[in-house]
């Protein structure tokens, strides 16, 4: 994307295009601009790699945005662990954006229907790493407290033709 050095010298506080504020808009935008009616020859692919819920959180479950504080809050986050209050913030704002993906999901799969194209469609979505909300303990540090937070991550997937859902826990 041009290099880093010159997102940061325009102001960006994060991995460039990554985990910038707006990226919630930009994920939105990329959805309005696709064509997602069938084509002719070979099947469409689309890919969108959309850093949400990762923090920083600054969307609340109506897709509106609020000031993101853009380094942790003084007193709820202690360098590497958060305070106790700090965890239930935390464990907010991360449960209000994750309500915002969804949102957008949402957004997208009517998009897809629309198109005529949601029921042919296969839709994977991934999580990379789980965060403990835990007062003392490591974001990511594995511990009898935190393992349910930490190891288990989400992976949706949705089959071309599939009309109903289930869970699978298994590894």
């Amino acid at each position: 994307r041009g290099g880093i050095e010159r997102d940061v010298a325009s102001g960006a506080l994060f991995i460039p295009e990554v985990l910038e504020p707006d990226r919630g808009d930009d994920f939105q935008r990329w959805i309005d601009d696709q064509d997602f009616r069938p084509g002719t020859g070979a099947p469409g692919l689309w890919f969108y790699h959309l850093v949400m819920p990762h923090e920083p959180w600054s969307l609340l479950d109506d897709l509106s945005s609020y000031a993101s504080v853009q380094e942790a809050p003084l007193g709820l986050f202690l360098g590497s662990h958060w305070s106790v209050t700090g965890a239930d913030v935390a464990r907010q704002r991360q449960l209000l954006q994750t309500q915002a993906v969804d949102a957008m999901l949402g957004q997208l799969f009517d998009r897809l229907r629309a198109a005529g194209t949601y029921d042919d469609t296969l839709i994977v979505v991934a999580g990379d790493h789980g965060q403990a909300f835990e007062p003392s303990a490591p974001l990511r540090g594995v511990s009898a407290e935190t393992y349910d937070d930490v190891a288990w991550t989400p992976l949706i997937v949705k089959a071309p033709g599939q009309q109903a859902g289930q869970i699978d826990d298994t590894n």
